[in-house]
């Protein structure tokens, strides 16, 4: 089975959502398939096509992958020979953002809802309650990015569809992801290694402590 209801409602996301309710109709999905093409083309069938009336929740986990936004290029932003050599695919997503390395050590999260009830905010509450229960005492900062000891262990992307009134945030959660692979596939600015912690192996270990 490619992916499974987990639950027909969403009692707990709604107390995690401090301050705001999920629909009573809520649904989640989970999904074991480990091709990023495949998580894809359910975000675009579930924005463009489904009937979407309440909140629905998707969650799943890619196998080693570096997917860039929109409007980003390939060449500038990754190391398109050592993904070759390596045969990690490059994806490009519908949404905006930038460019991410995924592996089955980073769970996603993608939310779709009506565009009336979309709220990016209730979102990662939701997303900081489910790891408040694991005892992990993550925090927002910035506008979209979550953090755990002062190093971002999650990012967000967003899509919407104006002409179907729907909206899709999507996003990773670092668990046990190979971090060394940025330095090996992607060129990102050396500022924001630094800041995020990977300069160093002491660093990266530090930064998978959080999931044990």
């Amino acid at each position: 089975m490619a992916f499974r209801l987990v639950t027909a409602r969403i009692p707990h996301p709604a107390r995690f959502a401090r301050g705001r309710r999920w629909s009573s109709g809520a649904r989640i999905l989970k999904s074991e398939v480990p091709d990023i093409i495949f998580h894809f083309a359910v975000e675009d069938y579930l924005m463009n096509f489904a009937k979407i009336t309440s909140p629905l929740l998707y969650l799943w986990r890619p196998q080693p992958v570096v997917t860039i936004g929109r409007h980003q290029n390939p060449w500038k932003e990754c190391v398109l020979e050592q993904l070759q050599s390596d045969q990690v695919a490059l994806v490009r997503r519908r949404s905006g953002g930038g460019a991410v390395f995924q592996d089955p050590g980073c769970s996603v999260f993608t939310f779709i809802f009506p565009s009336a009830a979309f709220d990016i905010d209730r979102n990662l509450e939701t997303v900081l309650g489910g790891l408040r229960r694991l005892g992990v005492a993550a925090e927002k900062k910035g506008r979209n990015d979550l953090v755990y000891q002062g190093k971002k262990i999650s990012g967000s992307a967003f899509k919407h569809a104006p002409d179907r009134q729907v909206s899709l945030h999507h996003g990773t959660i670092l668990i046990d992801t190979d971090l060394t692979a940025l330095q090996r596939y992607l060129t990102p600015d050396k500022r924001k290694l630094q800041a995020k912690g990977i300069s160093s192996v002491g660093a990266r270990d530090a930064g998978r402590r959080w999931c044990r």
